[in-house]
Order: C-alpha cells, then sequence, then structure tokens
C-alpha cells in the first residue's frame, strides 16, 4: 500500500497540525495540555491568557450570630464563641459559660458554669424559681413569700405572707418553728421547748422530765389511791377496797372505803343534781333539794293619774310555802292605792301618795292578812 497511515509513535518525536492534534485527541479522548503562568503563588496567566486578581475578586462571606470570620485567608470561617438561636418571643444561647434559653419575657432557663436556675412567672414583680449551686438549692414563690434552701449546714423554709409569717430551720443542731403570734417550739439533742415571744412564757420537755410523768402514770412506786381525806393523792392509807350504795330511800348516797392504817370512811354524797332553774336551794333530811324562798318582799307602786286603784292577789307572790312578809310602798304623786287581800282577811289598806303597808302572809292558814296601818315612809 503506497498510502500512509499516521499513528503516534512513543518512541521518537512526530510533527502533526493543529488540526490532526485535536483530532487524535477526540479519537482518544484526551485534554489538551494547559501551560500556566505564576507570579509567586498567584496564576496570571492560563496557555498564555491572563486571568484576573483572585483576591480582589473574593471580598468575604456574611454570617450570623454562629459563625465566626469571612472566609478570606486573614480570617477563616469557625464556630463563634456565642451562638444564638431567635424567633419571635423566645430564644437559646450557647457559650463557654453555660446555657440560656428563655420563652418569654419573664420565663427562662440557664446552665452555667457552678450552678442552675429555672425561673418562670407571669410578671415582672411576683415570680417561681428554682435554683441550685454548690452551695445549695432554693425554691422560691412569689418573691420570697415562700422560699425553702436546702444546704450542706441544713434545711430552712419561710412563709412571709400576712399574716401567716411562719418559718422553720432545720439543721444538726436540732430544729425550730416559729409562727407570727410569737409561738415558737425549738427541739435539740436534750430538750424541747415551747415559748410565745410575746408573753415571754416558755415550757421545757426533757428527760426528766418525762421520766416523772412516766412515774405517775405507770404506777412504777406501786402507789395506790389514798383512803387519807387528808392526804394529797398516792402514797399512805392505801384503799384496799370501795363500794358506793343508796343510802334508805331518800337522795343520799354512800361510798364506803375500806384502807390500810386507818378506820372505814363513809363519804355522803347526792345520788341526784338539783332540777329547775332555781339559783339556790336548801336541802331536808333526806337529801332532797328545796328551793330557797326569800321571805320578805317589796313592792314599789308607781302610776300616773289621780283615779284609786285596786290591786288583788295578782301583785302577790305565789308559791309560798313559809310565812313571808311584802311591805307595799305607794310612789305615786296623786294616785291612791286600794290593797286587798286574798280572802279579805284582816283590814283593807288604802295607801296614799307617800305611805306605806305591810302585808303577811300565813304558810299554815294559806292567805295574806294587813298587820298593820298605812304608815308615812
Amino acid at each position: 500500500m503506497s498510502e500512509q497511515i499516521n499513528k503516534v509513535l512513543a518512541s521518537t518525536a512526530q510533527a502533526f497540525s493543529t488540526a490532526e492534534q485535536a483530532q487524535a485527541r477526540a479519537n482518544i479522548d484526551a485534554q489538551k495540555s494547559i501551560s500556566y503562568s505564576y507570579s509567586g503563588d498567584t496564576i496570571t496567566a492560563i496557555d498564555g491568557s491572563a486571568v484576573g486578581n483572585p483576591t480582589a475578586m473574593f471580598t468575604g462571606a456574611y454570617a450570623n450570630n454562629c459563625i465566626s470570620g469571612n472566609g478570606t485567608s486573614g480570617s477563616p470561617l469557625g464556630i463563634s464563641s456565642r451562638i444564638l438561636f431567635t424567633d419571635t418571643d423566645s430564644s437559646a444561647e450557647y457559650g463557654p459559660l453555660g446555657v440560656q434559653m428563655s420563652a418569654s419575657p419573664y420565663t427562662s432557663t440557664h446552665y452555667r458554669v457552678g450552678g442552675w436556675n429555672i425561673y418562670s412567672t407571669g410578671n415582672a414583680t411576683h415570680h417561681r424559681s428554682v435554683g441550685a449551686s454548690c452551695s445549695g438549692i432554693e425554691i422560691n414563690w412569689d418573691t420570697n413569700y415562700y422560699v425553702m434552701r436546702l444546704s450542706a449546714s441544713g434545711i430552712e423554709t419561710k412563709d412571709a405572707w400576712f399574716p401567716s409569717r411562719h418559718c422553720a430551720w432545720y439543721n444538726y443542731n436540732g430544729a425550730q418553728q416559729s409562727a407570727y403570734d410569737g409561738k415558737t417550739s425549738t427541739w435539740n439533742d436534750h430538750e424541747l421547748t415551747f415559748e410565745n415571744s410575746a408573753s415571754g412564757a416558755a415550757r421545757k420537755v426533757d428527760i426528766d422530765s418525762i421520766d416523772r410523768w412516766n412515774s405517775y402514770s405507770s404506777n412504777q412506786a406501786g402507789w395506790n389511791e389514798s383512803g387519807n381525806s387528808l392526804s394529797t393523792g398516792f402514797g399512805g392509807n392505801q384503799v384496799t377496797a370501795a363500794s358506793q350504795y343508796n343510802d334508805g330511800a331518800g337522795n343520799w348516797a354512800c361510798r364506803t372505803v375500806k384502807m390500810s392504817g386507818l378506820p372505814d370512811q363513809d363519804l355522803y354524797g347526792f345520788q341526784a343534781k338539783p332540777q329547775g332553774t332555781g339559783t339556790a336551794y336548801l336541802i331536808n333530811k333526806a337529801g332532797a333539794f328545796i328551793q330557797y324562798q326569800s321571805n320578805y318582799f317589796c313592792y314599789l307602786y308607781r302610776r300616773t293619774g289621780s283615779d284609786t286603784e285596786d290591786l288583788d292577789t295578782s301583785f302577790y307572790p305565789t308559791g309560798l310555802t313559809t310565812n313571808a312578809r311584802i311591805d307595799f310602798v305607794n310612789l305615786c304623786s296623786a294616785r291612791t292605792a286600794n290593797i286587798k287581800t286574798d280572802t279579805f282577811h284582816g283590814t283593807t289598806s288604802t295607801v296614799n301618795p307617800g305611805q306605806s303597808a305591810t302585808m303577811w302572809y300565813i304558810a299554815t292558814a294559806g292567805y295574806w292578812t294587813d298587820g298593820s296601818n298605812p304608815v308615812p315612809v
């Protein structure tokens, strides 16, 4: 064959036209070699064609609160030391010292080096919070009105609302509770004290007083009730037997007590209490209660007008069982009174203004009688 086949040789140099070189690259899917021109580390031309200044073309990137730097060689991109996320009414911030989150102007949570705090309320005056640190924990309600503090030294609670104002504390020395009215109870390793600081009165409970009370209640000394009426309580002349019974058909009751060292004793009392509404009673030989009745009465007569008035038995005391006397005194300025007896025994007295008269009740006869004439007062 006389036609030459052009092939790319690797053993010797060859000369191809630009079109042939392009065809060869296309046949084998190869890229043309590129030449670069430099000025230091900066490319100034590619295959003889000049290029622009890359530094002058890139001036930096804009970043939010979470990114630092602008992306240039002098300010590389990085994570900001303060990362902040926000929306309409809440935010969250992260920094080297801790985390802070807020859901509204008065509700927030803090986690920081050394402690944490949760704060929540509806306004700037009253709040509710829980906080903790290496020193302890505090629970606070409504700006120190209700507070509880827990620490290594103890527990303290406080109610500052008026009129409550109660407080209590507990620690290794004991406990104390106080009320707004000045009453306090204090407990320590050896006694319990109740005190009213307003009056200054105080009472203590300790081991000695408890032992003393126990000895009385458990009868550790073996004492029984004393039958001696002159005794102060427990001790000598111990009761060995006792019985109570009704004495006869009256109102008397008797308790017989037998004791050591003394004769039997009979103690008398009443089976029933007085009946009725009387303020004073007498006792008959059967022990019955008899309502006390006064044997003297005084009737002060005072009327207007000038007519004579008849006073019958309606103004006399009733239910009398003993002899009695009533003095009638006319204090009128012009009216005369005609005093009548119940059965008209004796003389009926006419008592003018300024005079008095005496009437007598005869219990055995059951009637009133006039015992004297009217006399001046």
